[in-house]
């Protein structure tokens, strides 16, 4: 469980600084490992949310909101259901997995990594939302505008074929 800690410490605190909606691409080296990460990132509407597109080792891919709030879930609960909905699109359900701060939400399995990817490349408005364990909703809501090339380059870093580049194409992109 360190190392996603570390990981995204390493991330969060070398990631340039965001204004609502701006997508930014940027790569960190964590520096007891020399693993070199490749992410995009934007601030959620409010500025107090983040959602990050990272790749590692050049092939694993990850995808993690951060809500900006402790979500009060933990290790009796690591697996916190996410929704999202990506402009008038129905909204889709994944499971996620809890950061170890309690604040952010990595989504979970390949095949939703990769749904939310088509969306969040296709799209020009993001809405993503979970409980904590009191059950109160934290909504964070991104605007997809210059997403497209920053998420890219990180997913044609991983090169992995886990996630072709055919499945990858955004309209007009």
């Amino acid at each position: 469980m360190i190392r996603p800690v570390l990981a995204l410490a390493v991330l969060l605190s070398h990631a340039p600084v965001l204004a609502g909606g701006s997508w930014q691409y940027f790569t960190s080296t964590d520096p007891f490992t020399d693993q070199v990460y490749a992410a995009a990132a934007a601030r959620s509407k409010d500025g107090t949310g983040k959602i990050m597109i990272r790749c590692t080792d050049f092939q694993k891919l990850d995808i993690l909101i951060h809500f900006g709030a402790p979500l009060g879930l933990g290790p009796d609960n690591p697996t916190p259901l996410i929704r999202y909905r990506v402009d008038a699109n129905p909204a889709m359900e994944s499971m996620g997995i809890i950061s170890a701060d309690f604040r952010a939400v990595f989504v979970a399995k390949d095949v939703e990594k990769l749904a939310m990817l088509v969306g969040l490349l296709a799209g020009s408005k993001f809405l993503i939302e979970t409980q904590d364990a009191t059950g109160r909703r934290h909504l964070k809501q991104f605007d997809l505008k210059g997403s497209t090339p920053p998420i890219r380059r990180v997913v044609d870093r991983c090169q992995g074929e886990q996630y072709p580049k055919s499945l990858m194409q955004a309209p007009g992109g």
